[in-house]
Parts: C-alpha cells; structure tokens; sequence
C-alpha cells in the first residue's frame, strides 16, 4: 500500500513547485491505460484538439469521464494521496486531458501557467489546485518532454488571461530558476502547482510520448458560479469529494 509523501518529498515539492515519482504505477497498469485511450482519440469529438499538419490527434480532455479505466486510475490511492496530502484535504477531479506528442510531427506548448488560465475561464478562486501528470511512455530528453520552471510557483511571474508567457517575462524567470526536464520510464507521475511555470518541445523523435494530465482541485476551491461555464469536459461539473479504491482496482477492472 502507498505511504504518504516524506517530509524530504514535501520540502522538495514546497521549494520546486513539482515532485516526480518514478514507476508509480506497474507496465501491467499502464498496458490497460494505452489500451483504454486508443477508443477516445476520435478528432471529430469536441473534447480533442488536432495537429495542424496531419490533424492527427494532439489532446484529448475528459479521458476519466468517457473510461472505466481512468476513472479507476484517478482514485487509486497511489496517485490519489499524494495530492490530497499537497493540496491538505479532499479534492475533486476539475479536468483530465492525454497529450499525443506523436513521434516527428507532435507539437509543443508554449510557456504558460495553468492557474492563470483557470482563473480567468474556469472561475477557480485560489491556486489550491495541482496537476499529476501520468506517464503512459517513457518520458525522454528527446521525445517532447515537460520544461519546468523550478521555483516559480513563487516567484513574482506577470500573469495573463491565457496564462501564456511572453518571451521577455518567461527569460526573466528561467534565468532566475533555470530550467528542469523531469524524465521518467512509463508510469512515472509527476505532481505540479498550478503556478508553476511550463511548457514542452515537439516530438523529434521516433517514440510515442503520450502523458495523462489529472487536475486535483480542492473541494473548498470550487468555481465560483458563472452564467457560461465551460462545458463539462473542460471543467468538470461533478465537485463532490473522490474516494479512494483498492490499490489494485486498475488491474482488477481490466
């Protein structure tokens, strides 16, 4: 069973801004999620976002509202306690989302910080609220990986409405922080704040790089209302406390 994050875990989340766990989840675990994502990737759905070039298949949202399989995954306590440990208290999934950085044509992410943009579309009133991205291949230096600004969910960074930074902004805080690119095999999670400052290169590489990307929000930092919220799969409207399963539900489902 999953123990709660260390004090040194803690700090080193508290100072950076993220965390990586490395093998969180098993290669068993993880076949039962690729295998569960390939009926999602339909680019005429209005959950999914398309590369320009070949319109291929570059994101797609709601992943634990259209699988069995992903709504297991986000209540396993593994990758379920750590966030509410980060983030002190019961939470709620506010969105989901798998990035398809495809081998030699996927495309990156500008810099930007997500909070920011959640604030202005989705009403979050506080930054109580991180990311757990999951890795479903193996994360490499070459293959698009996550750029992390470290500190910077601290530093005095000029927030937008898209929550994208500018280029003199995003050089002012790198050269402050410096730059770090979490790697990891598949089934690695890495924990990230919502402040905190990142973006990702294209794929250049003849590898998949395919990452699930599960957005705990605190069930006390609930959206404020809004005559046009975002539609459910952007912004979930289901707020109630998740509970945890049996550690080996993925697998007992599959």
């Amino acid at each position: 069973m999953f123990s709660v994050l260390t004090a040194d875990q803690l700090d080193e989340y508290w100072a950076k801004g993220y965390l990586l766990l490395p093998g969180l989840l098993s290669p068993s675990e993880i076949e039962v999620l690729r295998e569960a994502l390939s009926p999602l990737l339909d680019p005429a759905h209005e959950a999914t976002l398309t590369n320009e070039g070949d319109h291929s298949v570059r994101l797609v949202y709601g992943v634990h509202q259209g699988s069995d399989a992903y709504r297991v995954l986000v209540r396993l306590p593994r990758v379920l306690e750590p966030a509410r440990q980060l983030l002190d208290g019961d939470v709620y999934v506010h969105q989901t989302k798998v990035t398809l950085n495809t081998p030699q044509t996927g495309e990156g992410w500008p810099w930007h910080q997500d909070y920011a943009f959640w604030r202005t579309r989705d009403h979050l009133p506080t930054p109580r609220v991180l990311s757990a991205a999951v890795f479903l291949d193996d994360v490499t230096a070459v293959n698009g990986p996550l750029f992390l600004v470290p500190g910077s969910h601290r530093a005095a960074v000029p927030t937008t409405e898209s929550g994208v930074l500018d280029r003199v902004d995003i050089a002012d805080v790198c050269r402050e922080n410096g730059i770090d690119v979490p790697q990891g095999p598949a089934g690695s999670v890495l924990y990230f704040d919502g402040n905190t400052v990142h973006g990702s290169s294209s794929n250049v590489s003849p590898f998949e790089r395919r990452v699930l990307y599960i957005t705990y929000n605190s069930v006390e930092n609930a959206p404020s209302p809004t005559d046009d919220p975002p539609p459910d799969h952007l912004a979930a409207r289901d707020r109630r406390a998740i509970t945890v399963l049996a550690d080996d539900a993925l697998l007992a489902h599959s």
